[in-house]
């Protein structure tokens, strides 16, 4: 199989790259052009057969992450095992990411479990592989790595939670009582929910019920997070089933006379509420007027 992977992996601190003064300039030149998404840039600086060294093809993937091309950076990754070279933590994991973004499941799993064999498993490589989840929806997947990391005593971020948010919303499995799971999973790991993870959560919801949006105004006012636009729009559009397409006045006036008295007396307390927290956008002017117009 051309895709197996067979080569060593190796740290930073037990491998010299042996860079020489030249190296160091391309590459940096290689990470200022990837940092400006100037992938033009990139692919003329970076010379694989001349460029032989673990630093340099970290690089070239690294771009090729921020400039979206997960296909050429996937593939930069197997002409890297064709050399031997020892491969760093950071390399599989861009690998774990590159191969997931490029919808090549398979072998961002594989790139995963060679990199948990060589070096067990850390913070980033729980990032990296819970990316791979989440773009294939394999919520299942996404919870038993955060499981994982918690027996191993990997420190588990807010971020880590996000990604696996993000397996739920794009599962077709999942429900919303799988977002709730991993939603409280941040309060029981004692970390403060950001606004982000917040959104997350709501946008993961398929069917809500109002205990959902309940929970959420006890968090946002438990922890003190400081609601945005993004937020407050996602919360509406969820808890009246609004989806994501444009709503005139007149239009939502006619949707909102479908929905329960219970949900339009909740959208109404929220929006007096979010209206003392930050500026209101047209969407949630225009839900305002409906509102008044429909509500109980």
């Amino acid at each position: 199989n051309d895709n197996t992977i067979h080569t060593p992996a190796s740290s930073t601190d037990r491998f010299d790259h042996g860079l020489t003064k030249a190296d160091k300039i391309k590459l940096s030149q290689l990470k200022q052009a990837g940092r400006q998404g100037n992938w033009r840039q990139v692919q003329s600086l970076f010379d694989s057969s001349k460029d032989c060294k673990i630093p340099m093809f970290n690089a070239y993937m690294t771009a090729a992450m921020r400039c979206e091309q997960f296909q050429q950076g996937a593939r930069m990754f197997e002409k890297l095992c064709k050399f031997s070279l020892p491969k760093e933590l950071a390399t599989y994991n861009l690998a774990v990411k590159l191969y997931a973004k490029s919808g090549q499941a398979d072998l961002a799993r594989q790139a995963a479990k060679e990199a948990l064999a060589e070096f067990g498993l850390d913070h980033t490589l729980g990032a990296a592989w819970l990316v791979a989840a989440a773009e294939v929806g394999d919520f299942q997947q996404a919870s038993r790595i955060l499981e994982e990391m918690k027996d191993s005593n990997v420190t588990v971020d807010k971020g880590h939670i996000t990604t696996a948010l993000r397996a739920v919303r794009r599962s077709e499995k999942a429900t919303s009582a799988d977002a709730t799971k991993l939603f409280q999973m941040t309060v029981d790991l004692g970390l403060k929910p950001d606004v982000g993870l917040c959104n997350s959560f709501l946008s993961s919801l398929e069917e809500s019920e109002l205990e959902d949006f309940q929970m959420m105004d006890d968090v946002v006012e438990r922890f003190e997070v400081d609601v945005n636009s993004a937020y407050v729009q996602t919360y509406f559009r969820k808890l009246l089933y609004l989806g994501s397409s444009y709503w005139s006045e007149k239009k939502m006036r006619i949707h909102l006379r479908t929905m329960p008295d219970s949900r339009l007396e909740a959208a109404l307390r929220a929006l007096n509420s979010f209206k003392l927290k930050i500026e209101m956008s047209q969407f949630c002017k225009t839900l305002e007027g409906a509102l008044l117009v429909t509500s109980p």
